[in-house]
């Protein structure tokens, strides 16, 4: 029997993938979640960052992104 296996890795108030970029811990906190993509599990990232962070997409090998791509106020 194949078991589906999804990962969502929330970030915490106003952290981005840009905000990893920037502080060079991008490919340290991102290798994690792509050996879990080798494994065959679905893996999803929800950030705070704006659309930049869909800029991410191909350099995350697969992981989806949910970002705040609409620029609404972080309380909504």
């Amino acid at each position: 029997m194949t078991q589906n296996h999804h990962l969502i890795l929330f970030f915490t108030y106003d952290v981005s993938l840009q905000s990893w970029a920037e502080n060079g811990s991008l490919d340290r906190e991102i290798a994690l979640y792509k050996e879990y993509l080798k494994l065959g599990w679905k893996v999803t990232i929800v950030t705070y960052g704006d659309k930049r962070d869909l800029l991410f997409e191909k350099q995350l090998d697969g992981i989806k992104i949910l970002c705040n791509q609409w620029a609404l106020p972080n309380r909504i």
